[in-house]
């Protein structure tokens, strides 16, 4: 884990990191790296499959400094980081430098590729997933508590789709000229990702619903939608872990 920590050190100190975007985002690797331990632990993963999960949470948005650089966005339809980050990892042989096993590549390279698509593809392995979920719920619970630290506009109308997914306990897409009303059932929305009965445990430890709801201009409006995800969040934490431990 040292190699792989040197080596994003020197690859993210390539980067202007007085910018705040890029700080912001050098910061948040290293918060979602302990997130994906935590999980992992919470799991009873081996010592081994913690130390890949810590190895995917630092490295999951590497690709995010080329984008900012590039088209100064966080925008994924002008620069996708995930996928860049993905070949980023395959073509420049960062894994190989850090003396990272083999046989975790692909995992590696999946898990950073997928970690913020809308759905996970069908056909990876039980173990791939597995990881794959993992910094998909350790990434969301960053992005919640980052959501919270400052006031938020809820202005604008909400679309039917958006509604519908909603109250389908979907995720949310991100629909062309996304209202700031629209961006609150995107967060919100994030819950239903959530893969792990850990996961749930920390939204709840953070009182994220409720501070989320206090850090709105116009909250009032949106009062039921919080009722509705604060109901979905118990249900969660009443349901056994559903995880079962693949099978090496």
């Amino acid at each position: 884990m040292k190699e792989v920590i040197e080596q994003f050190e020197a690859y993210v100190h390539e980067f202007d990191l007085t910018n705040f975007d890029l700080e912001r985002k050098y910061r948040h690797s290293y918060r979602v790296m302990k997130l994906m331990e935590q999980l992992a632990y919470s799991l009873k993963l081996s010592e081994e499959d913690v130390t890949l999960a810590c190895i995917i949470g630092l490295l999951h948005d590497i690709g995010r400094f080329e984008q900012l650089k590039e088209v100064d966005s966080y925008d994924d339809t002008k620069f996708e980081h995930a996928d860049f980050g993905a070949q980023y990892l395959k073509t420049s042989h960062f894994l190989e430098q850090c003396h990272v096993p083999d046989i975790w590549h692909p995992i590696i390279f999946t898990a950073v590729q997928y970690h913020n698509k809308y759905d996970i593809p069908e056909y990876l392995d039980e173990k791939t997933l597995l990881f794959t979920k993992l910094i998909r719920d350790a990434d969301k619970i960053d992005i919640l508590r980052l959501t919270i630290e400052k006031k938020q506009e809820s202005t604008g109308e909400v679309r039917q789709q958006v509604m519908d997914e909603f109250y389908q306990k979907k995720q949310i897409h991100i629909l062309p000229g996304f209202s700031k009303k629209e961006f609150v059932f995107v967060r919100l929305g994030f819950l239903y990702d959530l893969n792990f009965r850990k996961s749930f445990e920390l939204v709840k430890e953070d009182e994220f619903l409720n501070q989320y709801y206090e850090v709105l201009d116009r909250p009032e409006e949106l009062k039921e939608y919080f009722d509705f995800s604060r109901v979905y969040l118990e249900q969660q934490l009443k349901e056994e872990e559903h995880y079962v431990r693949y099978k090496i």
